[in-house]
């Protein structure tokens, strides 16, 4: 079975958003979004969310949407 996966370009709020969606190793519909800030960004960051889903698989989607915060003094 072939992966399925696919990107868009889709306003929401009034922002640009770039939006891919692919079929996870358990057979789940995911997608991933992230801001851009025209449309030329926004498939820029599309191609590079797929290739960095083709080289690095799904975990490496999920990494990088995490914030870190240092502790408050």
């Amino acid at each position: 079975m072939g992966k399925s996966r696919s990107g868009s370009v889709r306003r929401r709020n009034g922002s640009i958003y770039a939006r891919i969606s692919f079929t996870d190793d358990e057979g789940h519909r995911r997608e991933v979004w992230r801001k851009a800030e025209n449309k030329t960004h926004a498939k820029a960051l599309i191609n590079d969310l797929l290739r960095t889903l083709d080289d690095h698989g799904e975990r490496a989607l999920e990494g990088a949407n995490i914030d870190i915060q240092r502790p408050s003094r």
